[in-house]
């Protein structure tokens, strides 16, 4: 594979975009206030540290090795190490993930679209709660209004996809991801002043709501896993496409570090509007749609801020969804589709998946298709698939990807991989990689099972 990010800023800032998404500004924040703040948070910050950040690295270190689509990646890194096992099955596996999270992306992301039209058509100004609160609930309710934002969202996602990649990415990630940045330290200032900012501090990062449950442990370990999109292939791409110049470690590490900084300031945004306000922190996946238009409708020129916000998050989220859509492009492309063949097909596919997600906010919203057992009862489809890819099949991708590198890529190929000199540094992340992180992970997965 050729086609390579032109700088390191442009591999970190799509890579960055990648991750940061809707991961952080739109499920960060309600995660967090249904698993209680600061507990959540804690295990969120030892999660992403010693088991995402390990896990992330080894999925792009696969892939610039590989040098093509997952499973062909992890077929040819195979033959160049160990020679054994079923390194494929995990490769096509995160390509049926990728599609499935795409589809419920799509929706999510396409309701941030629409409220950036609406901010400017319509406008929040004057907007109370009761009003924006209905606007949230209408969308949901009129499927065909969220199929038509679906199809949008998952057009734009193709259009890119299928013409030139790398280009397209970079510019999204070079200009509007620091923008993005700007404006949520901005927002969050200026929340913090007009809201309770006592409270949302206390919520986020005090004693007082610290509650440890293995609820709030999983959900804090499926969210580090999701707001990095680790474990489903989708980095390994961007492995693929990554410079042969870039220090991996090194880079991951800014990397991770943009994205907890993003989720933290999201969380400042959210909270003191939530604790001044008559929502609540566990109101759910429309936390978001129903606090930030009450900061804008009492923001000078609120209508535009809003337009510009959440049309910067609609692209944060196309660049996290064309990261989704890439690995299987790219391998529909390898068996021989035209690029934008396999673009169609898979955003096709990814709308039909959607309707469980559309369905779930609309008519079916009560429906539990689980509900004989106990710890399923009380979801419906939408958070069924959530859950399931968060809390089950992330880690399980993560300690997939830190096994395979940890003990099946030869050493020396590993440090070549990571561009670093042998030493200290290498040393320890190889043992982290080898054997803290999957010890961690599978300590955790039984604890889930047993």
């Amino acid at each position: 594979m050729q086609t390579q990010f032109t700088s390191r800023f442009a591999f970190l800032m799509v890579t960055a975009g990648a991750a940061v998404g809707l991961g952080n500004i739109w499920a960060f924040p309600f995660v967090a206030g249904q698993s209680g703040g600061s507990g959540f948070i804690a295990i969120y910050l030892v999660a992403l540290l010693v088991l995402a950040a390990p896990a992330m690295i080894c999925e792009l270190v696969l892939g610039r090795m590989g040098q093509a689509s997952p499973p062909t990646a992890l077929a040819r890194v195979k033959v160049e190490n160990t020679g054994k096992g079923p390194w494929s099955l995990f490769g096509w596996s995160g390509l049926a993930v990728n599609i499935l999270v795409l589809s419920f992306y799509a929706v999510i992301a396409g309701q941030a679209a629409y409220f950036g039209y609406y901010a400017f058509s319509e406008g929040f100004s004057s907007m109370q709660p009761s009003a924006i609160s209905a606007l949230d609930n209408g969308f949901k309710i009129n499927m065909n209004l969220s199929m038509l934002w679906t199809i949008l969202f998952l057009g734009a996602t193709l259009t890119i996809v299928s013409l030139n990649i790398t280009k397209g990415i970079e510019n999204a990630g070079r200009y509007l991801m620091p923008s993005l940045f700007v404006l949520l330290i901005g927002l969050a200032l200026y929340s913090m002043s007009i809201g309770n900012a006592k409270a949302a501090l206390n919520f986020l990062f005090g004693m007082d709501s610290f509650s440890l449950t293995t609820g709030v442990f999983m959900a804090a370990v499926g969210q580090a896993f999701f707001t990095l999109s680790v474990g489903i292939c989708s980095l390994m791409m961007y492995g693929a496409y990554m410079g042969k110049d870039i220090h991996l470690p090194k880079a991951v590490s800014w990397i991770v570090l943009m994205d907890l900084m993003v989720a933290i300031i999201a969380g400042l945004v959210i909270f003191p509007l939530v604790f001044a306000s008559d929502v609540t922190p566990d109101a759910g996946p429309g936390l978001i749609f129903m606090t930030l238009p009450l900061l804008f409708a009492k923001l000078p020129a609120g209508d535009a801020v809003a337009t510009f916000f959440f049309l910067m998050l609609t692209v944060a989220a196309l660049t996290s969804s064309i990261s989704m859509m890439a690995p299987v492009v790219a391998r529909l492309e390898e068996a021989g589709l035209r690029r934008i063949t396999g673009a169609f097909i898979v955003a096709g596919i990814a709308f039909v998946l959607s309707f469980m997600t559309i369905l779930s906010f609309g008519p079916m919203y009560d429906y539990y298709p689980l509900e004989m057992f106990e710890a399923t009862a009380e979801l419906n489809m939408f958070e069924l698939l959530r859950e399931g890819i968060n809390n089950i099949y992330l880690p399980l991708g993560g300690l997939a990807f830190t096994l395979l590198v940890g003990w099946g890529v030869r050493k020396e190929n590993l440090r070549r991989g990571f561009n670093i000199e042998e030493g200290p540094l290498f040393s320890i992340l190889h043992w982290i990689i080898k054997y803290l992180t999957p010890f961690l992970l599978l300590v955790m997965i039984a604890g889930i099972w047993l």
